[in-house]
């Protein structure tokens, strides 16, 4: 269980939740804690207080009214919001990677792929981002159902993508 503290000029700012990395590795938190600063340098640190696998990729500084910054809502007219919408029409167990822009659902027993594709797509996001320099309206969805599925069609509509299973062929995409 992952945890730091935040302090800002020695001064304690607020903790981050208690987060289970083991669990969701490629999850992406946005934590905001109010800081206060003083004319001229400032430090910033982050106290690790517990756990051994969390890594950070981006720190921002940003005022807190940024909207820029918060993560994206969810499409109110998504077909499966949730992962036991989802687990209910694929009938098997499932498993929902989130992101701060990106949640991907997959049958369980593609987890390790469904990892996989999703830290390439939440990097892919992010360059798109950079170029782009705005944010879709929603939270892009992915969702993977069985081959079979009236839903596992490849296409897209509203930030939702719609693939089958088989794309976790990831050896054949070599």
């Amino acid at each position: 269980m992952e945890q730091f503290e935040v302090f800002s000029n020695e001064i304690e700012a607020g903790k981050t939740g208690v987060r289970d990395g083991s669990r969701s590795p490629y999850q992406e938190f946005h934590e905001c804690f109010k800081i206060s600063l003083k004319p001229g340098e400032n430090a910033i640190r982050l106290q690790h207080l517990s756990g051994d696998g969390l890594r950070f990729d981006n720190v921002a500084l940003c005022r807190f009214q940024d909207p820029g910054l918060l993560p994206l809502p969810l499409n109110p007219n998504l077909k499966f919001p949730t992962l036991s919408s989802y687990e209910a029409e694929i009938r098997e167990k499932g498993v929902m990677l989130q992101g701060s822009e990106i949640l991907l659902f997959s049958p369980k027993t593609r987890e390790r792929e469904a990892s996989i594709i999703f830290d390439h797509v939440a990097r892919a996001y992010g360059e798109l981002y950079r170029i782009v320099g705005r944010r879709p309206r929603y939270k892009i969805v992915i969702y993977h159902f069985p081959e079979g599925s009236p839903y596992a069609f490849g296409g897209t509509s509203d930030c939702a993508i719609w693939y089958g299973t088989g794309n976790f062929r990831l050896k054949q995409s070599d």
